[in-house]
């Protein structure tokens, strides 16, 4: 008898909670629903909008700068006298030339 009673409690106990947690689910809902859009969202959706509109207006005045220049390679063992001593100068012929390239952007 003790035992069905103490099923019948953990029945009773599982269907409440079962129930507060759907009834939350739903309250959850209805406030997040009726909640209005806040001052600081509608601030940051202006300065978005003020951002685009500058874009537009200087977009002609953004310039971009692409460089490219030559350099020789360098190894710093290459100038080492031991190093010179033991292989010679016939490792000087492996400076090579490769192009070192930049990028830049601006305003005029």
């Amino acid at each position: 008898m003790m035992k069905m009673k103490l099923v019948k409690t953990n029945r009773n106990f599982i269907l409440a909670t079962v129930l507060v947690f759907f009834i939350s689910l739903s309250w959850v809902g209805v406030v997040s629903a009726e909640t209005e859009q806040t001052e600081p969202y509608l601030a940051l959706e202006a300065f978005s909008n003020s951002i685009a509109d500058i874009a537009e207006k200087v977009g002609p005045a953004v310039v971009n700068i692409d460089t490219v220049r030559m350099i020789k390679t360098q190894f710093p063992s290459f100038e080492d006298p031991i190093f010179r001593r033991f292989f010679g100068r016939e490792f000087e012929e492996f400076r090579r030339t490769i192009p070192q390239k930049g990028t830049g952007s601006g305003f005029i």
